[in-house]
C-alpha cells in the first residue's frame, strides 16, 4: 500500500482549509484534488491531517469545520468518482501530542533530561501508541542513568553528543 501524507504542505507552504484566506483555501483544495489524481494512478490512500488547519488558522472551531466540510465535499466527490480512499488524522489530538513531543525534543537539546521525560510522558498519556515518544523518553532516562553513573553534569554530556561519534562518546563516558 502507498499513502500520501499532506502535512508537509501545511508546514512549508501554509496550505490550509480552515483559514479565512480564500486564496489559501482554493490553493489547498486544488492541491488535494491533484493528490486524488495521483492516488488514483498509484492506487494509494491520502492521509489528510494538517491541511485541515489548526486553531491558530481559525480560532472559531465551528467556522473552521464548516470550511473544511465544504472543501471536503468537493474533494470527496472526486475521490469517490476515482475510487480513492481518503483517511483523516485527528488534528486537534495530534496537535497536543505533538506539542508535548516537540517540547521533549527541545528539552533534550538543552540537556534538560528530567524535563524531556516529563514532556514525553505527557505525549504518551495522550497517545499510548506514539512509539517515538517512548524512544525519546528512553533516551532521556538513559542519559540520566549514565550521568549518575559517571558523576558528571548531564548538560555537559549534551555537548559531547553533538560533536562526537558514538565511539568517542563511549570513550569519554567510560574511560
Amino acid at each position: 500500500m502507498c499513502a500520501f501524507q499532506t502535512g508537509a504542505s501545511y508546514a512549508t507552504r501554509g496550505n490550509c482549509l480552515a483559514t479565512a484566506n480564500d486564496a489559501v483555501r482554493e490553493r489547498t483544495e486544488k492541491l488535494l484534488l491533484s493528490f486524488v489524481e495521483l492516488a488514483a494512478r498509484w492506487n494509494a490512500v491520502i492521509v489528510f491531517g494538517s491541511l485541515q488547519g489548526r486553531l491558530k488558522d481559525e480560532p472559531d472551531r465551528v467556522v473552521g469545520e464548516a470550511r473544511i466540510t465544504r472543501a471536503m465535499h468537493t474533494i470527496g466527490e472526486q475521490a469517490t468518482a476515482r475510487g480513492v480512499t481518503i483517511t483523516f488524522e485527528p488534528v486537534n489530538h495530534l496537535e497536543a501530542t505533538n506539542d508535548f513531543f516537540s517540547r521533549g525534543g527541545a528539552a533534550i537539546a538543552k540537556g534538560d533530561w528530567a524535563g524531556a521525560i516529563d514532556y514525553y510522558t505527557q505525549a504518551i498519556a495522550l497517545d499510548p501508541k506514539f512509539a517515538i515518544a517512548y524512544l525519546g523518553r528512553g533516551i532521556a532516562r538513559e542519559r540520566i542513568r549514565r550521568c549518575n553513573e559517571t558523576g558528571s553534569h548531564c548538560g555537559s554530556n549534551q555537548k559531547i553528543l553533538r560533536t562526537r561519534t558514538g565511539y568517542e562518546l563511549m570513550a569519554e563516558l567510560y574511560p
